[in-house]
């Protein structure tokens, strides 16, 4: 793979190709590691990059420019054990420490610049302690992205106009119905040996150490089990089916065991809602590890 089709794949490709990288020649001594990096670096590998880079002289790598008070202009996104082992032969004389970069805009969160590290580093080997912490990382992007589309969400509700409600679902960060571990899957484009990609209920493992929540949903409704009867797991399962359905659309809803209520603004919103639910795959593991508590009792 050569060095634009490397770095043109994944996320930090993706926000390369819409803002127009600039490529440019900077010191070692302006760059800074990134501090979000968690991926080990290993001295031997920093030595040995650095021999390749003095007998290939290659040595590219990826950062967004940002200010700080330590002198420094750019940070890096990847690239960490490259930029190391061209550290190393600038002290040691072996090179000019000129670092040929392609300068990204600086991330507008955290979890952003948590995405574009994370997928930057596919070509990495990783351990199983490796693809957790990713795994684990991406939940929370995840998360960053689902509050993002809860406020387009809300804008969507308060508009009438029916093409910027259009144009504000283009903007969506999570495609409507993929369900958070289905999402993290394809995300980290990590392969089984037998070839094959990750499956959701693999990521549910990474995260959970079960397969999927049914068990411990239906746990949880073995431990609300009262004198009374199924009264308190019931209340219980419609405060999660509540809680989930607005998590999902956003909406006002009230639930009660014969009565379930959506509230929705326009002709748009409930649109909106409606596919939200349609296409959304984790309402019925919440009612259905009751039921099946309940059938085997």
């Amino acid at each position: 793979m050569s060095m634009l089709e490397e770095i043109y794949t994944g996320t930090v490709g993706e926000q390369m190709a819409s803002n127009k990288p600039t490529f440019e020649f900077i010191h070692v001594n302006d760059i800074r590691p990134n501090k979000l990096n968690f991926f080990h670096i290993y001295d031997e590998e920093v030595r040995s990059l650095a021999n390749e880079i003095e007998r290939e002289n290659v040595n590219n790598g990826r950062v967004y420019y940002q200010e700080d008070d330590d002198g420094k202009h750019y940070t890096l996104i990847g690239g960490e054990t490259r930029y190391r082992a061209l550290l190393l032969l600038y002290k040691e004389g072996r090179h000019d420490g000129m670092f040929p970069m392609y300068v990204v805009r600086k991330p507008e969160t955290e979890a952003e610049e948590m995405a574009m590290i994370m997928g930057d580093n596919h070509q990495r080997y990783l351990s199983e302690d490796d693809k957790r912490v990713i795994i684990q990382n991406y939940e929370k992007v995840y998360e960053h992205y689902k509050q993002k589309d809860k406020e387009l969400d809300r804008q969507i509700k308060a508009t009438d106009n029916p093409f910027q409600a259009e144009l504000l679902e283009e903007k969506r960060y999570l495609q409507k119905g993929i369900s958070k571990r289905d999402w993290i899957a394809t995300k980290t484009n990590f392969m089984n040996r037998d070839g094959s990609n990750i499956s959701g209920r693999q990521v549910q493992k990474y995260l959970t150490g079960e397969f999927s929540g049914k068990e411990q949903k239906k746990e949880s409704a073995k431990k609300q089990k009262t004198a009374s009867g199924t009264t308190d797991a019931i209340k219980e399962i419609l405060k999660d089916v509540k809680q989930h359905i607005i998590d999902v659309t956003d909406a006002g809803v009230t639930i009660s065991e014969k009565k379930l209520t959506i509230t929705y603004a326009n002709i748009f919103d409930l649109d909106r809602i409606l596919i939200a639910l349609k296409e959304d795959e984790e309402l019925n593991h919440i009612t259905t590890a009751f039921i099946r508590a309940e059938r085997s009792k």
